[in-house]
């Protein structure tokens, strides 16, 4: 309440924590934790995500947030933060999880509901220890390495989307988020939607390998087959197309609808 008098309208507090309470008075927005800001150490070294069903976790948490929130609450989306990055027990997950893992996470910052947040170099894929208590910087010299300027380029292409699609900013919550009921196991889909503007599906294989799947009824993009690479993904307006073959290459047209 004094921060509001002194400086009315200027500024957002986020909360650490994710509890229902939060945004009720206090803040303004919460730490998402999902659904892979959330994940602990699992079966280290696996290559995809530590061997926890991702998707299923997606499903679960939109169900949570829906149920359990205040209309409308915003969240900040994350692959890592400074406690998932601390050293004591945990090594990166740009170290950890394979190339095409890491990419469908930022996918998943990028155009789901929330704000993303890019921490300690995750938008080059910095792979060095991170502590809380020992100060040591960001290592940029591997930003310009092939490697890094692949990720660079890579998350340019997704803040593109979110500039070029309005609905995946223009709402939170159930306003702005339609999930939609899939048979493949490993996808999850939505429609990200919000008022005044156009409908945009967003499908993502969180698994390493190919799939095909078809969009439920119930929703207007209903009845198309799609086909998926390993990690790959669509993000669709109609009548425009934009789709990821999961080699991180941004292409135009309808390669992957069947």
């Amino acid at each position: 309440d004094r921060l509001e008098k002194l400086s009315p309208n200027r500024y957002a507090l986020i909360c650490e924590g994710c509890s229902r309470a939060d945004q009720l008075r206090a803040f303004d927005a919460d730490y998402g934790w999902f659904p892979v800001g959330e994940l602990k150490e699992g079966a280290r070294g696996s290559g995809e995500f530590d061997g926890v069903d991702v998707a299923a976790k997606v499903t679960a948490r939109y169900n949570w947030h829906f149920t359990c929130f205040p209309h409308g609450a915003k969240f900040m989306n994350f692959i890592e933060n400074h406690d998932i990055a601390q050293t004591e027990g945990r090594s990166r997950r740009n170290a950890r999880w394979d190339k095409g893992a890491q990419e469908q996470a930022l996918v998943w910052i990028f155009t789901q509901d929330g704000m993303p947040m890019l921490f300690h170099g995750n938008e080059f894929g910095e792979a060095a220890a991170f502590s809380n208590f020992v100060r040591k910087p960001i290592d940029w010299t591997r930003a310009e390495t092939p490697a890094g300027r692949e990720r660079l380029a890579f998350v340019k292409k997704l803040i593109a989307l979110r500039r070029t699609y309005p609905a995946l900013t223009a709402a939170q919550g159930e306003d702005g988020v339609k999930p939609l009921r899939v048979s493949a196991k490993g996808v999850t889909a939505c429609v990200r939607r919000g008022r005044g503007v156009k409908d945009v599906l967003v499908v993502q294989n969180w698994t390493s390998r190919a799939v095909r799947l078809t969009i439920p009824k119930q929703d207007a993009f209903a009845g198309r087959m799609l086909e998926l690479e390993p990690y790959g993904w669509i993000v669709e307006e109609l009548p425009d197309l934009a789709v990821c073959d999961g080699r991180g290459a941004l292409q135009t047209g309808g390669a992957a609808w069947l």
